[in-house]
Parts: C-alpha cells; structure tokens; sequence
C-alpha cells in the first residue's frame, strides 16, 4: 500500500518498494519544508530514545516489530487508528531501533528502519524518519549491501529535495541512480531518475557547471539561525524567526473513490474504497438520504439493495478538526435477467433416433417456454418430448419469473443421422503363400469398418468365418491363410449415428506358382 504526504511544493508518494517518488504540485501546502531541513541537518537521534528501548528489553522479536510498524502505516495511510495511541508505539519502535544498531545487528536494523519510514512520514516525525534513514544507510553498508544503501541514498535525496536543497538532493539521488543501474534495478533506477527529473523541473537546470544555491532557509540551519527543540522522541518543533503566528490548517480533506460499484449494475450489495489528500482522524459515509455516520475504510452497504438509482457519499475529518466535502459515486441497481434454465438430459450428439427427449430444470423459475429450430416458443414441461427429421436441430428452453421475465436461454445441438453408410472393396489380393491383403474405401471418414475373413465351403454351404476384425484399417492383412484355399472377405461399415451399411465382398484366390 502506499500514501501521500505533501511537503511544501512536493507530494511525496511513500510506501512503494522501489522508494519514494516525488511529485511537484500545483499549490504549495502540507509541512513546512524548513522542518525538514532541520531534521536533515541534525548529527545524531535524540538521546531520549534510550528510555523508550530500555523499557521494552524483553519485548517481541524483530520481526514482529516490522510487521507491526507496516500495520501501523496501513492503519494511518486510511485514517483508521488514534494518533496518540500510534505516537506512543512509534516511539517504542524507535527506540528498539537504536538498541539495534548499538549491538550491530545490522541486519535488523536495517529491516527495521525501512519498516518505519513510511510510518514516520505520514506522522510528519521527520527528525525521527531522517535518523531511521541514515541508520538503515549505515546498516547497509556495514553489511555491504549495495541495494540497500542505494535504496537509503533514495530516501536522503527525496527529503532534501522537500527540505529545498538541490544541491543535497541531487548528490544523494545521483548516488543512488548510480548504485541502482550497476545492480541492474530498473525498476528503482526508474523511480530515482524521476525525482531527479522533477528535481530539474522545480529548480531548473545548472549552469556552466555551478552547483544550485543553497535555499535561505537551508543555509540558515547550517548557520545555527533555526534550533531544535526535542519534545519526547524526535518530535521537532522548528522556532521561526519573528512574531509572525504558525499557519492555521483551514482546509478540509478531499476525498476520492478507489473502488465503487459499476454503474449500472445487478449486483444489489456494494463496496467502496476511499482515499483523502491528507492524514485524516474519521470518515464518515451515509446511503442516499440517510444521516452522515462515522465509516471505516473500506465500506460494505449490505443488501438488498432497492432496484434504482443510489447515492453513496462520504467525507473526511482532518486532525485540525476541518471537515472536507463529501465526495459522491452514483449509480443504479438495475433488475437482472429472468431465473436461468438449463438442460441436464438430451439425445446424443449424433443419433440414428428421430425422437428426442429433453429433461429441464429451472428451481427458481414460475413456467418455462422451448422451442425446436426455428419453430416459435411454446410453454413446455420439465420433461419434452420431440420428434425430429434427419438433420442437424437445436432445442431452446428459457425459464420465467412471475413478472414474464425471461432468463437466458439454453441451447442444446444434436444431429440426427439415419442413413447407412457404404464401404467398397478395392482390391483383394494374395501377397504370399499364407498372406492376402485388402484394401478398401469408405463412404464417411468417421465409419467403424469390420472386417470378416470366410471359407467359402461347398455350395449351398454357410461360409465358415476365418476370422474377425472389429475395427480394422485399409489396406487390412491377413496371415496364416492355406495355399490351396479360396477365401471371401466381407468388409462393412458402422458410422458414428450408429447406422450398419450393407457389407461389400470380394474373392481371394488360391496361391498359384509359376513353374
């Protein structure tokens, strides 16, 4: 999952495998990117998260804590959790972070760190999210871990390009762009290359070489004029210059659809799934004239649902206290299709039979109508009977409701076939003393063909049968045959409707030599 926070003049994309990608906005609004210059310029995490870390020696594995700092971001990114409650937890984290990284469990440390970056963002902790970043860099390399600490350069240079310093985030997304393309990550190279193109856009090109001026407010945390006050672990507050009152947030959030019903649709529940512009403590949801309620996200509206149009909307309530407008999806639950029908029993696909029996069943449905081919529909029962000529058919049936709707119609194709079918003997030879061959064609290519090998006998005698073969191919070979004897062969055919032709006969002579 990922989410958005803005930082002066760009939104920052967070939560993404590859890092965060930034974006230029049209206005600028959300945190004063000077906040973020001062927890750049900060040498080192706070010592109160000694405290925190000491607390919680005995506590889950690490593993348990990576997985719960992405809960958290999850939690937060949707608007679904209390603030106070994920500051505490943010503040165990960060202190089993720095536990971490006294015992060189780089590994960890590093796992740790990325968890909680995302997080750190959203609460705007961004003394706290600079020093995660620099201790996952330092993992990184102590582990040499190349994707790693080009992943950490990516972070560093996106922040410095919301804190206004070009120049920093140039150097470090350089950096990272450099790493990425030697491991072959095209996928990061690509989100690094981004934020160095909007780097470019938002400060325009160097020129003849020279590097970016360094923004007022950047040289100034360098030169001592902005302070630091730490008021629990890394929370910053930045003292500005003057008397001048910090900026009242006045602007409600704005809040978009990810996911809502089609419109129109048959379905007569819904789901929807809703983002807002910025950190939110509520939403609140109401169904067309209802009363707006607090909501989670996502939001089921169970059913049913009336047939007609809908309005769902929904709005959401800023830590300021501002309530945003809502944001409306329409749509229209529309009636379905009649009760479907289907046909569970037929005659066979091909089929020498011209009466054919079908067997419906339609559970929901109030009386049912079929037809033949082109023939109109009629009302039927469960069970039909027809009677049909040779040829290829199709039976229809269809289910009704109480208001005549009509449901799909089901369909099913057979063949009826009555007609023999023929075979010809071509030729039926010895080719040795104890072996004859035959050979044959058929008049349908899908026909079963029989062969029957007879001795004649006397006349007025019952040939008696040699042997038989069921299924037998063209040319057909005999073996174990007597020099001296004559043989008739016999060759019919079966085709697939089940149709048996009348067989075709030839004489096989005696062997004679040539002396």
């Amino acid at each position: 999952m990922t989410a958005r926070v803005q930082v002066g003049r760009f939104v920052l994309e967070i939560g993404a495998p590859a890092g965060t990608r930034a974006v230029l906005a049209t206005e600028t609004t959300g945190a004063d990117p000077a906040e973020v210059a001062v927890a750049l310029s900060q040498p080192g995490p706070p010592e109160t998260l000694v405290a925190a870390e000491e607390a919680l020696d005995g506590a889950a594995s690490v593993t348990g804590r990576v997985e719960r700092a992405l809960e958290l971001f999850t939690a937060v990114a949707q608007g679904r959790v209390d603030r106070k409650i994920v500051l505490q937890e943010v503040d165990v984290l960060l202190g089993v972070l720095e536990r971490l990284d006294r015992e060189g469990r780089y590994g960890d440390v590093f796992r740790l760190a990325r968890a909680l970056t995302g997080l750190l963002a959203l609460l705007m902790r961004w003394v706290a999210l600079v020093q995660a970043v620099r201790l996952a860099l330092k993992a990184a390399q102590a582990l040499g871990d190349g994707a790693g600490q080009a992943w950490a350069r990516h972070e560093l240079g996106t922040l410095s390009l919301g804190a206004e310093d070009a120049a920093a985030a140039n150097g470090d997304l350089e950096q990272a762009l450099r790493l990425r393309r030697e491991l072959g990550d095209e996928a990061g190279a690509k989100v690094t290359q981004h934020n160095l193109a909007v780097l470019k856009q938002a400060f325009g090109p160097q020129q003849n070489g020279s590097s970016w001026s360094r923004p007022a407010v950047v040289a100034a945390v360098v030169a001592g004029g902005l302070l630091l006050g730490a008021a629990g672990v890394g929370v910053a507050m930045l003292i500005r210059d003057g008397d001048a009152p910090p900026a009242v947030d006045t602007v409600g959030p704005v809040v978009g659809f990810e996911e809502a019903p089609e419109d129109p649709t048959e379905e007569r529940s819904a789901s929807f799934a809703f983002s807002a512009d910025e950190e939110v403590q509520a939403f609140e949801c109401r169904l067309d004239g209802g009363p707006f309620e607090e909501c989670s996200n996502p939001h089921n509206a169970a059913g049913p649902l009336a047939f007609g149009e809908h309005v769902f909307a929904v709005r959401a309530i800023d830590f300021a206290g501002n309530r945003g407008t809502a944001a409306r999806h329409r749509w229209a639950v529309e009636r379905g299709e009649g009760p479907r029908a289907t046909i569970v029993k037929g005659p066979q696909p091909i089929t020498n039979e011209t009466a054919a029996e079908f067997t419906i069943e339609a559970p929901d449905a109030i009386r049912l109508e079929c037809r033949v081919d082109d023939d109109d529909f009629e009302s039927c029962k469960m069970l039909v009977s027809r009677t049909v000529d040779e040829g290829d058919h199709t039976f229809v049936a269809r289910a009704l409701d109480a208001d005549d709707t009509a449901g799909p119609p089901a369909e099913y194709r057979w063949t009826v076939d009555t007609t023999a079918p023929t075979v010809e003997i071509e030729a039926a030879l010895r080719t040795g003393e104890e072996t004859a061959e035959v050979t044959f064609t058929p008049g349908e290519s899908e026909s079963r063909i029989e062969c029957v090998l007879l001795e004649p006998g006397q006349p007025d005698t019952t040939p008696l049968e040699v042997d038989r073969v069921p299924e037998c191919s063209s040319p057909a070979v005999f073996e174990g045959l007597r020099s001296d004897l004559a043989y008739l062969v016999r060759v019919s055919a079966t085709d697939a409707a089940g149709n048996v032709g009348p067989p075709d006969e030839a004489k096989i002579d005696a062997w004679t030599t040539l002396e």
